[in-house]
């Protein structure tokens, strides 16, 4: 991480020092984000329960969510029974999702904030990046 935050600082000193770039950044007009690493989709997202995206492995390796399976629930003939029990598999999902969605939203607040304030260190970063993974890892489904 030392090297990481070593690598920021010359990256800014040069680019401080360079003419200006005729290409825009990568990055250009993220800057003005409440928080910078997450777009207002993502954020809203992460409140709402929403997808997210953290089932794209499964879902492309033939394992359907619940979400999806009520979708086809008609072409996949289900009994009440099994629609019950996947509406109520979903619900739950979806409340813990934006539990832990909010929780994210309000680990990376926390991140932008040490970065603007010039507190970042390498452990306070390492600290706040790991229960970032944590909280996003939780959201993910399981099987």
């Amino acid at each position: 991480m030392k090297l990481h935050l070593a690598s920021a600082a010359l990256a800014a000193l040069v680019l401080s020092q360079a003419a200006p770039a005729a290409a825009p950044a990568p990055y250009a007009g993220q800057e003005n984000r409440d928080i910078k690493a997450l777009s207002a989709d993502e954020v809203q997202g992460y409140l709402s329960g929403g997808g997210m995206g953290f089932a794209r492995a499964a879902e492309l390796n033939s394992y359907p969510g619940p979400m999806h399976l009520l979708e086809l629930k008609a072409d996949l003939g289900l009994s009440a029974e099994v629609e019950a029990r996947l509406s109520s598999l979903m619900q739950a999902h979806k409340a813990q999702a934006r539990i832990l969605g909010e929780k994210v939203v309000q680990l990376e607040q926390a991140l932008d904030q040490l970065y603007k304030e010039g507190r970042a260190s390498e452990e306070s970063v390492s600290a706040l990046t790991l229960r970032i993974g944590e909280a996003q890892a939780a959201i993910a489904p399981r099987i």
